[in-house]
């Protein structure tokens, strides 16, 4: 260890500049750690000068490798600029080359147009000719009668359709043509472009990536992943693929286009997500960790943006109203949810301060019912539930949950009504089907650290939805309703609209005139054309399945020591019954001694 005297980082010049990690070793001079044709990049040399310099205790020559670095950088940036410009415009170039000086095209178009004629259609190329003729051939027509010749002129027409054909015989001979100048230019342009350029361009791509910092890299790849090979990008692979076979000569098929668009894209995006997040997991293990996290959030963020349309919102009474238990006891879901339903709760009776206690709410219903969903579809119903705990309850912190309850409770996530208003519980919207049953785990408080809370009976109301509802926040009506006729007459005229839904359009009776009642998706119609109707008369059945119900109970926090002085005072009746049993034993002996004297 002692021989060693510095590391440092010497530039070899050349062609192409090598960056190459020497010891210096007292005795023997410079030597080489890294081979001068191994294709390291400038980060990799400097992480390997720097580990070796950290487990040997050596200083690092700052000075050369700073310079080398500035110097490598500089050489750097302007060859690989110059290497990926030639990969753009070098294509072009030798395209633009080729036409000026007219050798290559001369040479295809000599040799495309002396060779002895084949018919190698298929099906597919006939078929677009046969369209593009057809189409020629009408056009053609269309043009003579608008010019209102007379019918010896159109006798001429055919001679017409003639000289076309013959034109777009040639354009699709030339368009050919341009397909084998493109190939070839491509050709020619990856023959120029050697290995070590590519190579070495790949080499500056990496430092450069290699420098961005972590979040950056995440959202690129991320970005790009799902952006070039996402497959919620059908339009873009298929103008991509469409072009490749144009270039390449090949006919276009709408068939193999569609199935590669339908099963390529997301094969490549999961092929390709898996490779990186394996590479990063041996490269960089904290990249790995910030894309999951990355991941995590915005599938979080898509959760909560794309909430279904089955849903029941009880958490649109925080939006539009400060509590939701209006000053006549009647909680505000109840504006929009017009049913009524029943619901069941179960609490304890009493329970201890500083304890956590369950609180379950049953709503029994048909689980195999299906509602009409906003686009008039059917689907399950979904559920909701408003807790209103006296003041100073709150949910129990996970912590302090047994195990028991947490079973209970599922994967459900429990929210304040507000920030300020912790004793105010909402849940939902949650599947009716796997949660008709909903257990809160409540935190009783304590009196002798919070001197607002007293040991009392406390009232506690529910409120709890299941369904939509049939009437938005906004005011609106929503399809979960019975449509009435506005106005009396008959029903003259009944359109379904293409989306759904009907326009029923309604003759008074009294004037002729006319009305529009519009029904949205998903409503049976109970009226027909012709038939007569009244005002308010129902025009559709009624699809609410669903409904709300309000509850209330109460419980005690009890004192424990009263509890306590209740065990005592109970403990003490008993063994005052045990002691007068036991004298009266005792006196029944006594005398019974005295009665056989």
């Amino acid at each position: 260890m002692k021989d060693i005297q510095s590391i440092r980082i010497e530039v070899k010049e050349g062609i192409y500049a090598r960056q190459v990690l020497y010891m210096e070793i007292k005795g023997q001079g410079s030597v080489p750690l890294t081979r001068t044709d191994e294709n390291l990049t400038l980060r990799e040399i400097e992480q390997k000068a720097a580990e070796l310099a950290f487990f040997l205790r050596v200083p690092i020559e700052s000075r050369r490798m700073k310079r080398a670095r500035a110097n490598g950088k500089k050489k750097k940036a302007f060859i690989s600029l110059l290497y990926l410009a030639s990969i753009v415009f070098l294509p072009w170039w030798i395209s633009l080359s080729f036409t000026f000086n007219k050798c290559l095209e001369s040479w295809v178009n000599k040799w495309w147009n002396t060779r002895p004629s084949e018919i190698f259609l298929n099906d597919i190329q006939e078929n677009n000719i046969l369209k593009k003729f057809i189409e020629l051939k009408e056009l053609s027509f269309f043009d003579e009668m608008i010019k209102e010749y007379p019918e010896r002129q159109l006798q001429k027409f055919h001679v017409g359709v003639y000289k076309e054909m013959i034109q777009l015989i040639k354009m699709d001979n030339e368009d050919r043509i341009h397909t084998i100048l493109h190939f070839s230019t491509n050709l020619i342009s990856l023959l120029i472009l050697s290995n070590e350029e590519l190579i070495f361009l790949n080499s500056c791509l990496q430092e450069f990536l290699y420098n961005l910092s972590d979040t950056i890299k995440v959202f690129s790849i991320l970005l790009l992943t799902d952006l070039c090979i996402g497959f919620h990008s059908p339009h873009g692979w298929e103008l991509m693929i469409g072009s490749i076979y144009k270039d390449f000569g090949f006919a276009h098929n709408e068939q193999i286009i569609s199935g590669l668009v339908s099963t390529f894209p997301i094969i490549l995006d999961t092929i390709f997500k898996y490779w990186i997040f394996r590479y990063l997991n041996h490269v960089s293990p904290s990249l790995v960790e910030e894309i999951i996290r990355f991941i995590s959030v915005s599938l979080l963020i898509y959760i909560i943006t794309r909430a279904p349309i089955s849903n029941a919102y009880p958490i649109f009474a925080q939006q539009g109203y400060e509590n939701p238990r209006e000053a006549t006891g009647r909680i505000v879901c109840a504006n929009c949810h017009l049913a009524n339903k029943p619901i069941n709760i179960e609490v304890p009776q009493a329970v201890l301060p500083d304890t956590v206690f369950e609180a379950v709410f049953r709503i029994p219903y048909d689980l195999q019912l299906k509602q009409v969903l906003a686009n008039g579809k059917k689907g399950g119903l979904n559920v909701g539930v408003v807790l209103i705990l006296p003041e100073e309850f709150e949910l129990a912190p996970p912590d302090r949950i047994s195990p028991e309850i947490k079973e209970k409770m599922g994967n459900l996530s429990f929210q304040s009504y507000r920030p300020t208003k912790k004793n105010i519980l909402v849940i939902g919207p949650v599947p009716g089907q796997k949660y008709s049953e909903i257990t809160f785990p409540i935190l009783s408080p304590d009196p002798t650290t919070k001197k607002d809370v007293h040991f009392l009976k406390y009232p506690i109301y529910v409120g709890r939805n299941r369904g939509r509802s049939q009437i938005y926040p906004d005011g609106s009506k929503s399809n979960n309703n019975v449509y009435n006729a506005t106005s009396a007459g008959i029903v003259s005229k009944i359109i379904r609209k293409e989306k759904g839904g009907y326009e029923i359009t309604i003759v008074e009776a009294s004037d002729g005139r006319q009305v529009v009642d519009i029904i949205r998706p998903g409503s049976e119609l109970l009226v027909s054309e012709g038939e007569s109707i009244k005002l308010d008369q129902p025009l559709t059945s009624n699809p609410n399945l669903g409904g709300f119900g309000q509850g209330d109970a109460e419980i005690v926090l009890q004192d424990p020591v009263r509890v306590q002085g209740l065990l005592l005072f109970l403990a003490s009746v008993i063994l005052v019954q045990i002691f007068l049993v036991l004298k009266k034993k005792q006196f029944e002996k006594v005398q019974l001694f005295e009665m056989n004297f």
